[in-house]
């Protein structure tokens, strides 16, 4: 798999990062400078600043998001959800809940686990409680049960 892909699986940073990294001549593979997109296989001799790339134990957070926090990795992100949480270790939100949501979001270093659970054909369920600002009555109840074709 490309070297992105291993880095974020094992926990160490995001794809985003390990392109930095690399640019920066901070990784080496088998001896060798590492390059962009470059394949590599978990046998691997891979060193991040002269250090041995191993697996990180995974992380699993339950975080109940309070209104006002966006649900992004992005740093400069005014209140992201990264600078809220200040945890010691590499970890992104599973999923989106808005801004002006509160609510369960799960949060890991774990990339394999997190895209189950955000696969659509995986069938995880999703609840929402919903505030709306106007009246409604039950036929737009049973309208939106039915389900809302957005875009086909």
């Amino acid at each position: 798999m490309r070297i992105n892909k291993l880095l974020s699986n094992y926990g160490i940073c995001s794809r985003t990062d390990v392109n930095r990294l690399i640019e920066e001549n901070r990784i080496i593979v088998n001896g060798k400078l590492c390059i962009p997109g470059q394949w590599v296989e978990k046998y691997d001799n891979i060193l991040l600043d002269n250090e041995n790339v191993n697996e990180k134990d995974k992380i699993y957070i339950a975080l109940n998001k309070p209104v006002g926090i966006t649900c992004t990795a992005e740093k400069s992100v005014p209140s992201n959800i990264i600078n809220f949480m200040d945890y010691p270790e590499y970890i992104f939100p599973v999923g989106r809940l808005d801004k002006a949501s509160q609510g369960l979001i799960l949060m890991t270093n774990d990339g394999d686990w997190a895209n189950n659970i955000l696969e659509s054909k995986n069938g995880h369920e999703k609840e929402y409680i919903v505030t709306v600002n106007k009246p409604y009555d039950n036929n737009f109840i049973e309208g939106m049960s039915k389900g809302v074709e957005i875009c086909g």
